[in-house]
């Protein structure tokens, strides 16, 4: 699905172009998504034997962005047919606090052989009871998607 206008970077290519964001999210490199969950597919050159996908992301609840709350990895083939090969949830690490925070989720499974691989990133879709605007959209900010091989 497209992140929100307002923060598109470089569209898919920014989850794979090594640009790191930085803690200004309105330097143009990360890929916002307000009120919804994330998903892309990264298609590999050729079938690749994978065992660890990590998620680079930002939280700055002052400005209502803040970290997923899990993920959910597919792999194909073909493109067409995906099997599921892990799904994490992750507590909430966000704390009433303004100021920004750059983390990497890394999401490990078994070794497995793939050309296409889906990542579903779970927002919380809102702005939490402590907040200054209580259930308001929440967004989440994705800028990489490494493999590990």
């Amino acid at each position: 699905n497209p992140p929100s206008r307002k923060f598109q970077a470089l569209g898919g290519a920014s989850l794979i172009d090594l640009q790191k964001g930085t803690e200004v999210f309105t330097a143009g490199n990360w890929l916002g998504y307000e009120g919804q969950h994330m998903s892309a597919v990264l298609e590999l050159p050729a079938v690749t034997e994978l065992h660890e996908i990590t998620l680079s992301t930002l939280s700055r609840p002052a400005s209502w962005i803040f970290f997923p709350r899990g993920a959910v990895v597919s792999v194909s083939s073909d493109g067409r047919q995906y099997r599921e090969v892990a799904r994490v949830d992750w507590p909430s690490k966000d704390k009433e606090v303004a100021e920004a925070e750059l983390k990497y989720f890394p999401i490990e499974f078994e070794a497995v052989p793939a050309r296409f691989v889906k990542v579903e990133v779970r927002s919380p879709l809102r702005n939490p009871d402590w907040h200054s605007n209580p259930g308001g959209k929440s967004w989440i900010f994705v800028d990489e998607v490494f493999l590990s091989p």
